[in-house]
């Protein structure tokens, strides 16, 4: 690209292509954020239902000696 602008600077409206390159720069900035994100959330969820998990064993223990 650095020779296609060099030779063609005269010939050629940038903008355009800088505009796309900044769009999908944020974009992909921004699937970054949100792999995070779920990485996250899931890591939460895993750790929620162990929690659930614990709960109901120790509450059916509980039903079973009363």
């Amino acid at each position: 690209v650095f020779w296609e602008r060099l030779f063609l600077r005269w010939l050629r409206d940038w903008k355009q292509t800088d505009g796309v390159k900044q769009t999908v720069m944020e974009w992909k900035t921004r699937e970054k954020e949100l792999q995070s994100k779920v990485l996250v959330l899931r890591r939460q969820l895993i750790e929620l239902s162990k929690d659930v998990q614990l709960q109901n064993h120790s509450t059916a223990a509980q039903a079973r000696n009363p």
